[in-house]
């Protein structure tokens, strides 16, 4: 008696254009995944980079409170040029020194490229343009900020619009606080 060997010849495995569309369509949703945690990556650094902002604000206040001078680090007070300074630098710059009791550690941008913060006390904010940044002409200003932000998500502050200060006026985020009474 001979037996029927067709059982054996059937298929086992995948064919070469199945595995094809099996390989494309993997591709196609981890490039779909990659690019939404990329997205996600940049918003959670823009989040990081408006919280440093607010750290940053908080020990500029404490700064500001405790030391009971109607400014804040400037060029009297801390040798910090009008031009301003980075923020976090190495070595070490003046506001770097003014904000160390205040703030620790002291906040670097979390894209860590190079990329820093930056802040300067403008004694003379808007003297040119007096209420074309929302602030009455002659009001001193520190103002801090960052640029480089990665997405659009947020609604960005943009206080100063004029200034010689580190380039803040074209920076992406800004912040200028004012001395009370001024």
């Amino acid at each position: 008696m001979k037996q029927n060997n067709t059982h054996l010849l059937s298929k086992n495995g995948f064919t070469l254009a199945e595995l094809l569309i099996s390989i494309s369509i993997i591709t196609v949703l981890a490039s779909f995944g990659l690019s939404i945690s990329s997205q996600a990556l940049r918003q959670t650094r823009d989040a990081r980079r408006i919280a440093d902002m607010q750290a940053i604000r908080a020990a500029l206040e404490l700064y500001y409170r405790d030391n009971g001078r109607a400014y804040y680090p400037g060029p009297v007070s801390e040798g910090i040029p009008v031009s301003g300074e980075r923020i976090g630098a190495t070595p070490p710059s003046n506001i770097d020194r003014a904000l160390s009791d205040y703030i620790k550690p002291l906040p670097a941008d979390p894209f860590n490229d190079g990329i820093f913060y930056f802040y300067s006390y403008d004694p003379h904010h808007c003297d040119s343009d007096p209420g074309s940044c929302g602030c009455p002409g002659g009001t001193k200003a520190a103002v801090f900020g960052f640029n480089h932000a990665e997405t659009d998500h947020f609604r960005l502050r943009k206080d100063t619009c004029s200034g010689n200060n580190q380039n803040l006026d074209n920076a992406d985020y800004n912040e200028a606080i004012y001395p009370r009474g001024n």
